[in-house]
């Protein structure tokens, strides 16, 4: 009983922990005191937290696993504090209504009809003291119900202090017992406990005063009785109901309460731990994409290397056969190969861990669409594939970089598995853009291919999936490439808020993609729209070719093959990869800055090839420097976007150029981050080139560039 007695004050195994602050909510700093809220703003809520959250936990234990006797043990944890100090008000509130109801109930007696014996004792000695010979019982009655509501009110009004809680509820008590002298004798006084007994039932701490009201009303009970009757028994009656009420309160509801707050405990440590598992994934899963960012982009150095070297070597007559041009070709190949599978990979984890950012804008989707067309062209003969553009300039709200990419993965995937079907036939592919019956836009990619088999169809925007690969007489062909390019396809229309319709698809006669455009994302086009800078402006047809072939390498299509894969029975011309024309950059003076020594040494080798004169330099300062020397202003500026540690990025660095020669220089910014167009604002006559640079596009992008003043 002693520790009854403890929990029916609120003190003991109940009381917060000794290590606790004063004020401390027994919250980590930070956190939400919502019975599901997580780790918030860096708190750690961990068990080696030291903000005080809870009893101290055994390693690899739910600290609920603690021993029974540890008085920390039903220490509040953040999931049960609020409910441990909302449930006695909430009981508090609706207890008063039900006392003030049963009150309202025993006042209606007075107007309806004497349900309770009434001994009319009380009322002439009342008469007697008071002098009020016409004193009527209904108007004692009603009298007492106003004194009672009345002081109940206070009491429900009266928060904190405990002090002052008790003595509020010891009034309202007091009025309350005196339903012997008022309401009637024995009977309504029984009445009166037993209603204030159910009705405090949960709240008799200090705090909230329902164990004072039931005493106090039970003592003015028993004194009323004690004084106006000879034969006192109402308040052995009284005392009794008080003890069966506290027995239950301690034995039943407190025991409730507290395993009730064990459970909400012991939920709230799962949480936290469910919470730190969560942050701790979700941080390895940024982590990885960093690592796997980083290791792209550092793949990507050697590469560029690979290929600018191999297109200078190319670009110089009579200095090799033919079978080292071909194997020049090959080199060329791999290369293009392994930075497809690398944007591949990057993108993938890009989108799937939500990392992927857009740049919305007003977008011509017939330009999209000629564009992509255009480059994969520029792969295949007029004999060996005929694909058309059909439909109307549209204008949509989108990123035209995602925008492009998923229409190269959709149409790159037909290409590949159409070209070669048919021997002897030209491949039929179709891209349109169609308007919608409900506002929208449709964009279709249709192929006369190999089809896919209907039970293949619920697999092919699943990643790493690589359906069996054969030709038209059943032969296997072989596979290479992830299976990623219609997973990212999958990807990108969710980010641009697309949706996918099913593909249509007939084994042996073809496939149709489908990708809807909501009409809210639909856009008038206006002449601005059509507007061209440098920062925007296409490539050239040769530069746009390439850098379509290296894209349409990035398609992954039904079974991920790259591009430059032969198909069909027919061995077709690899030009993706064929050696495109480079313009003269005779008499041109650039300057290259590049913290890598490898990749800058093949990127002035080859602008070198191609007749430019090239100073470069590791850093802005060497670079400034060595640009003093010179009598003119450089014609243009290669700078790559990430320059390493403790140096400004590519575009710091040419703002800082162009400030201290008061011109505004043309920069070409390379990268090798696969995001970076979407994520980087370039400065004013700016174009961002993604590694590998080809020579191709490189000189071809600085041809076009007007040259700077001597």
């Amino acid at each position: 009983m002693k520790q009854g007695a403890w929990r029916l004050w609120g003190r003991g195994p109940q009381r917060r922990s000794a290590r606790s602050a004063p004020g401390d909510t027994g919250l980590p700093p930070g956190r939400d005191s919502g019975p599901s809220s997580g780790p918030k703003n860096g708190a750690d809520s961990g068990p080696n937290s030291g903000a005080d959250s809870g009893p101290d936990t055994v390693p690899g234990l739910p600290w609920s696993a603690t021993a029974p006797g540890d008085p920390l043990r039903a220490a509040p944890a953040a999931g049960a504090l609020p409910i441990r100090e909302a449930l006695p008000r909430r009981r508090r509130r609706l207890g008063l209504a039900l006392v003030a109801l049963g009150v309202a109930a025993l006042g209606a007696q007075g107007v309806l009809e004497w349900v309770l014996p009434y001994d009319d004792a009380a009322l002439a000695l009342l008469r007697h003291l008071w002098n009020l010979p016409g004193l009527s019982a209904v108007a004692l009655l009603w009298l007492w119900c106003a004194l009672c509501l009345g002081l109940m009110a206070l009491l429900a009004l009266t928060e904190a202090p405990p002090r002052a809680v008790t003595l509020a509820a010891a009034a309202a008590g007091a009025a309350l017992g005196s339903a012997y002298l008022a309401a009637g004798g024995p009977a309504a006084s029984v009445a009166v406990v037993l209603l204030v007994g159910v009705a405090t039932l949960g709240w008799h701490s200090p705090r909230h005063g329902g164990l004072a009201l039931l005493v106090s009303t039970a003592l003015a009970v028993a004194g009323w009785e004690i004084w106006l009757s000879d034969h006192p028994t109402v308040a052995l009656v009284a005392a009794a109901l008080v003890a069966l009420f506290v027995w239950i309160e301690v034995q039943h509801i407190q025991a409730s309460d507290t395993r009730l707050f064990d459970a909400l405990n012991e939920r709230e440590a799962l949480i936290r731990r469910l919470d730190e598992r969560g942050l701790q994934l979700t941080q390895l899963q940024g982590e990885r994409i960093r690592l796997l960012a980083g290791i792209s982009h550092d793949l990507r150095q050697p590469l560029q290397a690979v290929r600018l070297y191999a297109d200078a070597l190319m670009g110089r007559d009579g200095a090799e056969s033919s079978r080292r041009l071909e194997l020049l070709r090959q080199q060329m190949r791999a290369a293009d190969d392994a930075v497809a599978m690398l944007d591949q990979f990057s993108e993938f984890g890009a989108i799937e861990h939500g990392m992927l950012s857009a740049q919305t804008e007003r977008v011509d989707l017939r330009d999209v669409l000629d564009g992509v067309a255009d480059a994969l062209r520029a792969q295949h003969p007029p004999t060996v594939l005929d694909l058309r553009v059909h439909g109307r300039h549209e204008g949509v709200w989108a990123d035209r970089t995602l925008l492009a990419r998923l229409v190269q993965n959709l149409a790159g995937n037909a290409v590949r598995y159409s070209v070669g079907w048919r021997p002897g036939q030209a491949a039929r592919v179709l891209l349109a853009v169609r308007p919608h019956a409900h506002g929208g836009l449709l964009i279709d990619v249709v192929d006369n291919g190999r089809g896919i088999a209907p039970e293949q169809l619920q697999r092919i925007f699943e990643p790493y999936v690589q359906l069996p690969h054969t030709g038209p007489d059943g032969d296997a062909r072989p596979r290479s490439g992830r299976g990623l390019g219609l997973a990212i396809v999958r990807g990108l229309v969710v980010q641009l808020g697309l949706t996918l319709a099913p593909v249509h698809s007939i084994p042996g006669r073809g496939t149709r993609f489908r990708v809807l455009v909501p009409a809210s994302l639909r856009r008038e086009l206006t002449p601005v729209d059509l507007q061209v800078d440098v920062q925007t402006q296409p490539l050239p047809a040769d530069a746009a070719a390439l850098t379509g072939a290296q894209a349409g390498g990035q398609a992954g299509a039904h079974a991920g093959a790259p591009a430059g894969t032969q198909t069909g029975t027919h061995a077709q011309p690899d030009a993706g990869h064929a050696r495109l024309p480079v313009a003269s950059l005779e008499g041109r003076l650039i300057a290259l800055l590049d913290d890598e020594a490898t990749p800058r040494r093949a990127l002035q080798v080859a602008m070198e090839s191609a007749g430019a004169t090239v100073i470069g330099a590791a850093t802005l300062a060497e670079l400034q420097a060595r640009l003093d020397e010179e009598p003119r202003f450089p014609d243009a500026l290669v700078v790559d976007l990430d320059l390493g540690p403790g140096q400004p990025d590519g575009i710091a660095a040419v703002s800082a150029l162009r400030r201290a020669w008061e011109l505004e220089v043309p920069a070409l910014i390379v990268s090798g981050r696969l995001a970076a167009r979407s994520t980087v604002t370039l400065p004013p006559r700016s174009t961002l080139l993604p590694k590998p640079v080809h020579l191709a596009m490189l000189a071809a992008a600085l041809a076009r560039l007007p040259r700077a003043p001597v």
